[in-house]
């Protein structure tokens, strides 16, 4: 709950969390869920950015959950 919490606050900060794209990279692999879909939110939110998650952004559009992929495409702009 708290790494997923973590990455709800990255997202709303948006582009002031450009520090933190690495580890929201990270996060997209993390085996929480809901840590991966706020991961991607936040990655989002940061905008350009985040650039450099991408590739990781792409995985997800191939993820099995249903709801991964439209927030993949969100992710990517």
């Amino acid at each position: 709950r708290v790494r997923r919490e973590a990455a709800a606050t990255l997202g709303r900060l948006g582009s002031q969390s450009k520090s933190a794209v690495g580890s929201l990279q990270r996060s997209l692999g993390d085996a929480d869920r809901d840590v991966r879909m706020e991961s991607l939110v936040a990655l989002a939110e940061i905008g350009p950015d985040s650039q450099s998650a991408i590739p990781e952004i792409i995985q997800a559009l191939q993820s099995d959950d249903h709801e991964m992929p439209p927030i993949a495409c969100y992710a990517l702009g």
